[in-house]
């Protein structure tokens, strides 16, 4: 299969290398030290800088709706047109084009922060510094925290890292195997654009909304996929259909309340409720089960939501794979 970009011929790998490179990059992301640094969500700040120098207080409406569109089309062009020219340069050494590829993917893929932040959060509750718990959860999930109770934190802290994990990990990785590394850093960079222009923040209201709506598009098709091996996972009870019906209705995102959910009932802990942002106060209906989170609770919670990550993963992989040596042996 051939693509046009800008005019440039590029020929994807082969799926049955895709998926290989992907197999090795998972497992490298998730087990090995590879330094949090080394991510594209280590961006965000920059970004969000970038983004207030755009979008300026005093701008109108219509101002701050068509920043919102022109930043991330600036943002995303001059990346994808350097990669390309790169591969191109490169284009007559051996396998230049799978090895850029699969460096793409190691800053592309992150699960580990988000897993380590659950740790922190939990070991700085137990040791008693519950300030430096909060200003964890604050700066992940910007939200005000500093009212937060105990169980307010693991249950802030459950909600951000499942969903960050999904966001960070899964959803780039089922980008990659569908639509081929540019697909994926595409979805990647439009998620990393929703963190920095976040609709938390009052200025953003509507500067971030074409990048958090792009995000939640990019989100539908794998939580779709994901969904069935969440409530295939062992353990829990169902979530009752009515209040999963009502959760979905009232949350901003449809597939982020199913998947959350979901999650929470296989631990029987309760999520949603009262947050503060920068905002105010926003009421969410409660979802999942009926306890109030612990450490145990979350822990196996996000330890549920990596199972299911990888059983989605490896089931597409194992596809990818079938289909591939289908086509060559037919």
């Amino acid at each position: 299969m051939i693509t046009e970009i800008f005019g440039t011929e590029i020929t994807p790998l082969p799926l049955d290398t895709r998926t290989g490179f992907l197999f090795l990059a998972l497992l490298i992301e998730w087990f090995m030290p590879f330094p949090f640094f080394v991510r594209l969500n280590r961006l965000v700040p920059g970004l969000a800088a970038l983004g207030r120098r755009v979008n300026r207080q005093g701008s109108s409406t219509g101002q701050q709706k068509l920043a919102g569109v022109l930043l991330p089309l600036l943002i995303l062009l001059p990346v994808f047109a350097f990669i390309i020219a790169f591969k191109e340069i490169l284009n007559g050494v051996d396998y230049a084009h799978g090895i850029i590829d699969f460096f793409l993917l190691l800053l592309i893929l992150e699960s580990r922060p988000e897993r380590a932040m659950v740790k922190a959060v939990a070991r700085n509750i137990n040791s008693g510094r519950k300030k430096e718990a909060r200003e964890i959860l604050g700066r992940f999930t910007l939200r005000v925290t500093s009212r937060l109770s105990p169980m307010g934190m693991y249950k802030a802290a459950a909600e951000s890292a499942a969903l960050r994990l999904i966001n960070s990990f899964y959803v780039p990785a089922f980008a990659y195997l569908v639509l081929g590394i540019y697909g994926a850093l595409a979805v990647k960079l439009i998620i990393v654009m929703s963190m920095a222009f976040n609709l938390k923040l009052p200025v953003n209201q509507y500067f971030g909304r074409l990048c958090y709506f792009a995000e939640q598009l990019c989100f539908l098709l794998p939580a779709l996929w994901l969904i069935p091996f969440i409530i295939m996972l062992p353990g829990g009870a169902p979530a009752d259909p009515r209040a999963l019906a009502a959760a979905i209705q009232s949350w901003p995102s449809k597939t982020t309340a199913m998947a959350l959910a979901l999650l929470a009932s296989k631990e029987n802990i309760r999520l949603g409720g009262p947050r503060y942002y920068m905002l105010g106060l926003y009421r969410f209906p409660e979802i999942g089960g009926t306890e109030e989170p612990t450490e145990k609770t979350v822990k196996d919670m996000i330890g549920d939501t990596g199972k299911a990550v990888w059983f989605a993963l490896m089931t597409l992989i194992i596809a990818g794979i079938g289909y591939e040596y289908y086509a060559f042996y037919h």
